[in-house]
């Protein structure tokens, strides 16, 4: 949004972000190394805690990726990685790019894995809880969920046959628990677009960043 106090000036765009303990990268992969450096944090300073981060299956082309993991399991790290493989890299299936699987590419490292295909968020949450706790202990995890892309990775890349967009649609969770549980749906729902909106509303505030020449 170009204004003070944001990273970069604010002229870094919506991929660079840094709020209280949350912060994002433009670069494919590159948040994996970047929660590893995280993570080794916490486990100095803050022991009991511990460092997510979230990728999806494209990004294990990348090389940050097996680094990152060669060193969480190394040095023994609090690293919980979210993969939300969702079988579809950009434009590109992930049956076209990736070899092996996922599981078996954390294996090779030492790095637990745990598959989710489930969408049910108290089961994910029971089935998760045991191994989330080893994760503050200093046993790094792959958790792999197994999901749906609703849109197109970019504004128009999205090159799905019409009837897996529309499967897509129809198993989104979103709207299940939306008309499974309304009352608690809409109550949790509301709360988090109105501290968004704050958020957005307190950034739009900021004067305009003066800042010259190319980021730091």
């Amino acid at each position: 949004m170009g204004r003070e106090g944001a990273v970069c000036g604010g002229v870094g765009g919506s991929q660079h972000i840094h709020r209280d303990r949350y912060l994002s990268t433009g670069v494919q992969g590159e948040s994996l190394p970047v929660a590893a450096g995280v993570a080794l944090h916490l486990k100095r300073a803050e022991p009991g805690a511990l460092a997510c981060v979230h990728i999806g299956d494209g990004t294990w082309g990348e090389g940050a990726v097996y680094e990152a993991l060669n060193l969480a399991a190394l040095w023994e790290l609090p690293l919980l990685v979210v993969v939300e493989n969702n079988g579809i890299a950009q434009s590109t299936p992930t049956s076209a790019q990736l070899a092996g699987t996922i599981g078996g590419r954390a294996a090779a490292f030492g790095v637990r894995h745990h598959l989710v295909v489930s969408t049910d968020v108290n089961e994910i949450r029971l089935s998760l809880e045991r191994a989330v706790a080893e994760v503050r202990r200093g046993r790094p995890l792959v958790a792999e969920f197994v999901t749906h892309r609703l849109g197109p990775h970019s504004k128009g890349d999205d090159i799905r046959p019409a009837g897996a967009v529309r499967a897509a649609r129809e198993n989104d969770w979103y709207d299940r628990y939306a008309h499974a549980h309304p009352e608690q749906f809409h109550r949790l729902d509301g709360a988090v677009r109105a501290e968004v909106r704050g958020v957005a509303d307190e950034v739009a505030a900021r004067p305009l960043s003066r800042r010259e020449g190319p980021c730091a």
